[in-house]
């Protein structure tokens, strides 16, 4: 997938098609954040077929290997990290649905009672399914046939993805039961706003105290609060969104090095390099030379 922005502009779901599929290949030499935080309004379920990768909900962090299955509940910050080790290039599907596809009421019971709760934030759900867990082959066949209806996008198979996505809710709620009363951690949406001012400014100069302002919180204060909602310190996190950009850049762009730098916010040339080899292992212009070759493969 393209880098989303944290307001995610895309639009995963309409009334007519609730529901986007996203095919994922994760490359080794892939920026250290490869899918920045950010949060929407649908589920989201990732199901890892190849590699392994680092997946983050909330406040949880979890080391995610092939056959696991990540759901991320409506409205969760979360974001996706490549593991640094010599493992293959991670491969993963991605379905992000709008809660109606559940076809569900407000009216009905199990909106009610087990649905509505876990769509509007008031009990969470286990962030991962594992092959230990006592329904996976049959949490995984519904998976494996929910990819399906989703890669054919026919209103007929809208129908069984319907259908199976209720039996994966049944399969999961059957074993978690509906006594899973965890208020999820809202933390992270206070530092929505910080993270959206990155994004949007991630070119220019950024001091900590800024964002701290614009979190309404001492600087102090606010380190602590990013890093435990966030995982990194602040200004490592808008080093990660920088590097992202320059990796895109080198990628699809055949500006000098010291023009992408500048222009993605990196003032000192050798800091840039410094951050860039720290996140992507590499240098820029080793990177650089690794896409073009993965591109002419291709």
């Amino acid at each position: 997938m393209d880098i989303p922005s944290m307001k995610e502009k895309i639009v995963h779901s309409t009334f007519w098609v609730p529901y986007s599929y996203y095919w994922n290949i994760i490359s080794k030499n892939s920026p250290y954040c490869s899918t920045p935080p950010h949060r929407h309004p649908e589920f989201e379920i990732n199901y890892i077929v190849q590699g392994g990768l680092e997946f983050r909900s909330g406040t949880q962090a979890i080391i995610a290997a092939a056959g696991d299955i990540l759901i991320t509940q409506p409205n969760t910050l979360h974001s996706i990290y490549p593991l640094k080790n010599e493992q293959p290039d991670s491969r993963y599907h991605t379905l992000v649905f709008n809660p109606s596809l559940l076809c569900c009421t407000r009216e009905e019971r199990p909106y009610a009672a087990l649905l509505g709760p876990i769509i509007n934030g008031n009990v969470t759900l286990s962030s991962v399914i594992t092959k230990a867990h006592p329904y996976y082959e049959e949490i995984s066949t519904s998976m494996n046939n929910i990819v399906s209806c989703a890669k054919a996008g026919t209103p007929l198979l809208d129908l069984l993805m319907k259908s199976e996505l209720l039996r994966l809710f049944y399969l999961i709620l059957q074993y978690e039961g509906s006594a899973v009363q965890l208020p999820i951690s809202k933390a992270h949406l206070d530092m929505q706003p910080v993270l959206d001012y990155v994004a949007d400014h991630y070119s220019e100069p950024i001091r900590l105290q800024q964002l701290a302002d614009i979190a309404y919180l001492s600087c102090s204060h606010f380190m602590t609060q990013f890093k435990q909602s966030i995982g990194v310190s602040a200004m490592t996190y808008v080093n990660q969104i920088r590097v992202q950009h320059v990796c895109k850049m080198l990628t699809e762009t055949d500006l000098s090095i010291l023009n992408i730098a500048g222009s993605c916010g990196f003032r000192n040339l050798s800091n840039f390099d410094q951050q860039f080899r720290k996140l992507v292992g590499c240098s820029p212009s080793q990177y650089r030379a690794q896409a073009k070759q993965s591109q002419s493969q291709t």
